[in-house]
């Protein structure tokens, strides 16, 4: 079984962790970091808010943590990833305030653009 760790959970992270869960979620371990207070926000959806096309903000979220944890992923929000060693295959993240390293086998990167 490999370890994979998934930095990033909105748009590209989102649907990459929901793919490996669907599709190949028995045989690997999903760890996912995101420093948000919430996975997929679609930040694009905001005008159809404030211009009231949609109801509520419920529907500018198209995933959420305990759906991925239900799918068998290890969820970490608000949890900023503050290094990465690719010799080692560690990242290490603040989790609760607490530096905390996750080992890996294979790492997806998916932040956006920054």
């Amino acid at each position: 079984m490999s370890k994979i760790v998934v930095v990033g959970a909105n748009h590209a992270g989102t649907a990459a962790i929901k793919t490996m869960l669907t599709n190949y979620g028995q045989e690997n371990e999903i760890v996912v970091f995101d420093q948000n207070s919430n996975i997929s926000f679609l930040g694009c959806g905001m005008a159809l808010w404030i211009g009231e096309q949609i109801a509520g903000s419920e529907g500018l979220f198209y995933s959420n943590k305990e759906e991925l944890e239900s799918l068998g992923a290890t969820v970490y929000l608000e949890s900023p990833v503050t290094n990465i060693d690719y010799d080692a295959k560690t990242v290490t993240a603040l989790v609760n305030g607490q530096e905390h390293v996750e080992s890996f086998d294979k790492l997806l990167f998916a932040t956006g653009s920054q």
